[in-house]
């Protein structure tokens, strides 16, 4: 079963890809690499993602990523950083 932001991210995506929801049904590996992403698609999903969830994303993260877990992943790990005092975001 999905959580809030999974369900969150699957809309994004499916919108920007024009592809049903129903793409990302919890027990189907959905494989981003499969999918045939134009430039500008990816850079609406980079862009939306930034506006909605106030985080960051270089462009070559997204090209990187192969999974689905691995985008959810991703935007989890950026929201946990914001919630970081400042002096600790730089660390490491």
């Amino acid at each position: 079963m999905s959580d809030e932001l999974e369900q969150k991210l699957q809309g994004i995506i499916a919108e920007v890809l024009e592809i049903p929801p129903e793409t990302f049904a919890d027990e189907q590996k959905f494989n981003l690499s499969l999918l045939t992403i134009e430039s500008v698609a990816m850079l609406e999903i980079l862009v939306t993602l930034e506006r909605t969830y106030q985080i960051h994303i270089f462009e070559a993260e997204l090209q990187g990523l192969r999974e689905w877990s691995q985008l959810v992943d991703l935007v989890r790990k950026k929201l946990a950083v914001q919630l970081l005092p400042i002096q600790e975001r730089n660390v490491g």
